[in-house]
Parts: C-alpha cells; structure tokens; sequence
C-alpha cells in the first residue's frame, strides 16, 4: 500500500486547523488537512432543513472568531451570510483537506510521524499536529500509548443540547431572546430559515440532562417550550444536536504545546482557535 507522504499533517479542519493551514501557506508551507468528517468547520455549523439553514453551533462563535471575516451583527450576536459553516467555507478556501479520513493509528517514524486512517489509507510526516477538542485529542493519543506523561491537561469542556425547529406561526413581533438562561434564535434575524428556531438549552440543563435518550431530553424540552414566547407556534419539524465538547472551561497557559519533537497540540483548550493557530505556525 502507499504511504502519501507530507511535510506537515493536520488533524481537523474546524477553525483552528483552517487558520492555521492559511498561516502556513502565507508563509509558503505546505501541509495536508485530515478531516474525519464530510464538510468544513468542527462544531462551527449549519445544518441545513428545506435546503434552508440553521446555525447549531451558534455556541462556539465568540467576538474574537466573529470579527475575522467582518460579519453582520444581529441582536443576539454575530452572524454569516449563508450560514456559520460560510466561515469555514472561506477559511478552507484553496486549502489541501482530505475529508472523511478519520485517523486511527499515530507512531513514531524515524524523523517524523506515520498515521493510518479508518479505511486503510497511510501518511508520512515530519510534524504533526492534532487540533480537535482536548478530550479528543488526548484519547487519541491515549489509544496510541502518545499520552503526555509531565502534563496537566485536565481542560474540562462544557457539554449543549441543541434544539432546531421549523415553526408555523411565529409572531411577526417575535425575536431572539433569553428565557430561563436557555437561548431561543430566530433564524431569520440571521438570513437564513425564516421559519428556523434554534434553542440552545442551559449548561445546567445540558450537563444534567445530556446522557439521557433523546426521547427522555424532548420530554424535558417540551415544558420549556410551552412556557416561552413562541409557546403558540406549532412545530413542523425537528432536530435534536447534542455537542459533548462545547466550550472549554478554561484553558491553557500556552497557545500550543509541543508533546513529542515534531507533534503538537493546539486549538480552543489554548486560547482563541487564531491566537492558538498563529503563535504555533511561526514555530512550524
């Protein structure tokens, strides 16, 4: 079998291993992006229901990510034309990404790094560097006998229950608003669904309630609801989302740490997905 062999790898295109692949190419360095899943953008995303779009990962977009790429400002906070994953779309632009390559097996190789993916595929690299959520990452190192043995990485991350709904009958006065610390957005303040709600529930909802089915969580759901002001809007259609790594809790001291010569982690646990991007690809 042949083994592609790379100067730099990636693992993950959400923001950070966007960004970091743009740096790298402004300072004329080549690398490949391995992305396990089949689109752009991590927990930045956009699910799309009637070929109209919903923001559910509307959580994880601060001001310091938002203002990169000059985004309109709703009353609820930031937003892109055609939808969140339209960042990742235009940081992934020109990029080499290699999608729905899910890396399983990571070895130290002479001066460099071999990987094997899920499907059998094989790469070759002189560095590494892994840029999904810190649990992640460490459990894939772990499966890996790589874990970092001198390092406190403890980073806790919050878990969300996402909540989309298509509604009928939503009050032409109705907007996005806070009601018992869950956060209720219209989609259309957003240019997108008009008839689109996300509800992203409360992170004491979402730890307490987050290993429940997903029978068990829409029970919980449907009181919230009721008691809301789109309590008299009928639902259409509905998705749950449920993200365990929503935001870190707090984060490193570094905006990247090198474990092994040449593997490096880096990503929100460190700071800002930029900050943490940039610091790392002056050193790469």
């Amino acid at each position: 079998m042949s083994i592609q062999n790379e100067e730099i790898i990636i693992i993950g295109a959400g923001i950070t291993g966007l960004h970091l692949a743009q740096c790298l190419k402004l300072r004329h360095q080549g690398c490949l992006i391995l992305e396990k899943s089949k689109g752009l953008g991590g927990r930045v995303a956009t699910r799309r229901i009637d070929d109209l779009g919903l923001d559910h990962g509307a959580a994880f977009l601060d001001s310091v990510i938002a203002t990169q790429l000059n985004p309109e400002v709703c009353k609820k906070g930031f937003f892109f034309h055609g939808g969140m994953n339209s960042l990742a779309k235009e940081l992934g632009k020109n990029l080499n990404v290699s999608k729905s390559q899910k890396v399983q097996k990571i070895s130290q190789s002479g001066l460099g790094w071999s990987l094997q993916t899920e499907d059998g595929a094989s790469f070759f690299c002189k560095k590494l560097i892994l840029t999904a959520p810190l649990p992640q990452a460490l459990e894939l190192l772990s499966q890996n006998s790589l874990s970092p043995a001198s390092l406190e990485l403890g980073i806790k991350y919050s878990k969300a229950i996402i909540y989309l709904a298509i509604l009928n009958d939503i009050p032409a006065d109705a907007v996005s608003s806070n009601f018992e610390n869950h956060e209720f957005l219209l989609m259309r303040e957003r240019h997108l669904h008009p008839r689109g709600l996300v509800v992203q529930l409360s992170q004491d909802f979402s730890e307490k309630y987050f290993e429940k089915t997903d029978e068990e969580i829409l029970s919980l759901i449907a009181p919230v609801i009721a008691q809301s002001p789109f309590a008299e809007a009928t639902v259409e259609k509905f998705e749950l989302k449920k993200w365990r790594y929503s935001r870190p809790l707090s984060t490193y001291s570094s905006p990247y740490i090198e474990i092994h010569p040449g593997l490096f982690l880096c990503g929100d646990a460190f700071g800002s997905p930029f900050t943490s991007a940039e610091a790392l690809a002056q050193v790469l």
